[in-house]
């Protein structure tokens, strides 16, 4: 996998090991490799997740910013 990003945050629900990494643009690899897939994005953040997963921490970072509001009012 091929990642460029030039203004934007990534991340991923998984461990990865970034390689050829460089100011904005790094590659990776998951599970035997055998397909290809390029992503780029100019001002977006770009975060891969495993079917379902995406949701779980969806929900989990609205609780968390909840509970960072609540300590902000203290």
């Amino acid at each position: 996998m091929s990642v460029s990003t030039f203004n934007g945050d990534f991340s991923a629900c998984f461990p990865v090991q970034l390689t050829g990494r460089t100011k904005h643009r790094f590659s990776f690899t998951i599970g035997s490799g055998s397909a290809r897939l390029e992503l780029e994005s100019f001002g977006g953040d770009i975060r891969i997740c495993r079917p379902g997963q995406l949701s779980k921490d969806s929900d989990r970072d609205k609780h968390k910013d909840k509970d960072e509001d609540h300590e902000e009012d203290r």
